[in-house]
């Protein structure tokens, strides 16, 4: 089992709480706000304006994180399903994959993915 579910918590943890989805870019003609799904400024009345460019981002922020949670979460649970597995999803192993024995190749295999999936969410070695 990996610490990526436990890394991937505090992401999780903010999208929970956050002014509920979708965010609109709202285009004041002087400059844009980023509002919640009635109309109203996620920024507490406040009559800050960003950039198109910025407030599209922003808006799509929440969204996009969820998104990426959804694919790490998805590929850690691919990886477990490897880790357990004794054929490998049916891959095409090479010579030398057996040579030095499926076991081996299969383990460092999902310590390779797993440590790229820690490394790119701030965890040990980040």
């Amino acid at each position: 089992m990996s610490d990526i579910p436990a890394l991937l918590q505090p992401l999780k943890d903010r999208l929970e709480v956050i002014t509920p989805l979708p965010w609109i870019d709202w285009d004041r003609g002087i400059g844009h706000e980023i509002r919640d799904q009635h109309g109203e400024p996620i920024n507490s009345g406040h009559r800050e304006t960003f950039s198109a460019r910025d407030a599209a981002f922003i808006a799509a922020a929440p969204t996009d994180q969820a998104k990426l949670i959804a694919a790490v979460e998805a590929i850690d649970s691919l990886v477990d399903k490897f880790e357990q597995s004794s054929e490998g999803f049916g891959l095409d192993l090479q010579d030398d994959d057996f040579e030095r024995g499926w076991h081996g190749a299969r383990k460092e295999t999902v310590a390779m993915i797993r440590a790229a999936l820690t490394q790119a969410l701030g965890g040990d070695g980040a």
